[in-house]
């Protein structure tokens, strides 16, 4: 993948507001109502978060996958908001990446460009292992 192709998917990656710097930071909605899923599904997930032991023990679970990437990447990845409903890649600090602007992704190094994106690209794998665990969870409570 060449430079510009890079560039394209870091600026493509969705963003939310942290709470915690005040700044945009490289986030994915995990809302309930924004993930695919259809109508009996959406219905099954709800009941999931609802009983307070199932969605302790799905949380466990996410905590650990969030830990996975810190530990991988060197970098925090939580969860925000009033029900978590934010994915958020820190933005902040030695253990954050803030959110490039095109003129400063075409000026970073080549080394640090792959950086930013080999880890966009893991904070994408996260959220996927996440649904991947959520669905899990979900079967379960369809069994």
């Amino acid at each position: 993948m060449d430079k510009l192709d890079k560039i394209k998917y870091i600026l493509e990656q969705p963003l939310y507001l942290d709470p915690d710097s005040g700044k945009r930071a490289y986030s994915f909605n995990v809302k309930i109502h924004n993930l695919v899923l259809n109508e009996e599904e959406r219905e099954i997930a709800y009941k999931l978060i609802q009983n307070q032991d199932l969605n302790n023990l799905l949380w466990q679970e996410l905590f650990g996958l969030m830990a996975d990437f810190e530990k991988e990447v060197g970098l925090k990845a939580y969860t925000v908001g009033r029900n978590r409903g934010h994915l958020m890649l820190k933005n902040h600090g030695e253990d954050g990446i803030p959110v490039y602007t095109e003129a400063m992704l075409m000026e970073l190094p080549d080394e640090d460009l792959d950086r930013v994106f080999t880890v966009l690209k893991r904070f994408r794998k996260l959220f996927e292992d996440m649904f991947l665990v959520f669905k899990k969870h979900m079967a379960s409570l369809q069994n």
